[in-house]
């Protein structure tokens, strides 16, 4: 005759569980907050960054070039060392380095290209299309002086602009001269070229670039780490509790 076992004999009986982590809940504790202790250590070691925003969007565009084009320049410029040392002759005091924001990193007499999380500002997007110099300090006299390289940079953008429409609109009026009659078109791109230029000479900018937003700490995040930690230590001693019983089992 088969044994019979009594229903239900491979199912764990939750009130002997809640039981025995009960009676171990002083072991518990203690990972728990051994772990807190290590995660607020961390959190005390750990150099805090912080992050600041200075948005740019396209204020008056060239007639010959679209945004795109005029973002590339303007970032092919902001990342230029020549214009930058150009800029930090004038303001010797200037806090900032080319080195903040460079692409590029020499290492062991190599060129490579420089990691993004370490560049103290680069240039980039948002999800929405907003585009903004990402700068990582708290520092806001560094700030502000981002803010007045990247004006500069913006009004070399515009003061190359403004000459090559000057050059164009001389072109166009060279050519229009050997024509017997002038078409729409010709007038028309006089008239738009003619608008900018006066625009710029208004105070016109390439880009409206706002001043830095007030600095937000983005690492370490205090409260995510703590929780890990206290979740942590305590599913390491809800473990160290059960080995224990087990073991104590085992020996009677």
């Amino acid at each position: 005759m088969p044994d019979i076992r009594p229903p239900y004999d491979d199912e764990i009986d939750l009130f002997d569980l809640f039981a025995i982590l009960w009676d171990g809940k002083r072991l518990i504790a203690a990972f728990v907050l051994v772990f807190a202790l290590f995660g607020g250590g961390y959190l005390l070691v750990k150099e805090p960054v912080y992050e600041s925003k200075l948005n740019y969007a396209p204020d008056t565009l060239p007639p010959f070039y679209d945004s795109g084009r005029v973002a590339l320049d303007f970032q092919k410029m902001f990342y230029s060392q020549s214009r930058f040392d150009h800029w930090k002759n004038v303001n010797k005091t200037s806090l900032i380095a080319f080195e903040d924001f460079s692409k590029i990193v020499i290492e062991d007499g190599f060129t490579l290209a420089k990691e993004e999380n370490k560049q103290r500002a680069i240039l980039t997007s948002g999800k929405n299309g907003e585009a903004f110099i990402l700068v990582r300090s708290n520092q806001l006299p560094l700030l502000d002086e981002l803010f007045r390289y990247a004006n500069y940079i913006n009004q070399l953008l515009q003061d190359s602009y403004a000459l090559r429409a000057m050059a164009e609109l001389k072109l166009i009026e060279t050519r229009a001269k050997d024509l017997v009659a002038v078409d729409n078109a010709i007038i028309q791109n006089i008239l738009v070229i003619d608008r900018y230029l006066a625009a710029i000479e208004t105070g016109a900018n390439v880009f409206a670039i706002n001043r830095p937003t007030m600095p937000k700490k983005t690492e370490p995040k205090s409260v995510v780490i703590l929780a890990l930690s206290v979740v942590f230590g305590g599913m390491i001693g809800v473990f160290a509790v059960l080995l224990r019983n087990a073991f104590r089992k085992r020996k009677a």
